[in-house]
């Protein structure tokens, strides 16, 4: 997911922000039990780790798709792309059809020649 350099605080802040925001659309929209069982089937079946989510997202989509199927993950995926943009203080892209990836690729450029504020 980071397209800044190893280092950049800014892409941790990001990457911290957003793992907070999928846990907490999982959570409000499918409850605990739901949450946990989506995370442990991507460490099962991707070796991914809760803490490295944000630089897998793809597979966290992938296994959201395989339990739910595509419509009801877009569902979530705009939610959680929702939470992130109201955290981050930025405007959400108003286009159909974009990927989770594809939020967190505007969040990046959005937030690319200013500071994060929170």
């Amino acid at each position: 997911m980071d397209m800044r350099a190893p280092g950049d605080n800014g892409s941790r802040k990001l990457d911290v922000v957003l793992f907070k925001c999928v846990d907490e659309t999982l959570g409000g929209m499918m409850g605990l039990v739901a949450k946990d069982t989506i995370y442990l089937r991507v460490l099962t079946k991707f070796l991914v780790s809760r803490e490295d989510l944000p630089a897998h997202i793809d597979d966290l989509i992938a296994v959201m798709e395989e339990g739910f199927g595509e419509r009801p993950t877009a569902l979530i995926t705009k939610a959680i792309a929702k939470r992130f943009f109201s955290e981050l203080h930025l405007d959400i892209p108003i286009r159909d059809n974009l990927k989770l990836q594809d939020y967190v690729n505007e969040a990046l450029s959005q937030t690319a020649n200013r500071p994060l504020v929170f």
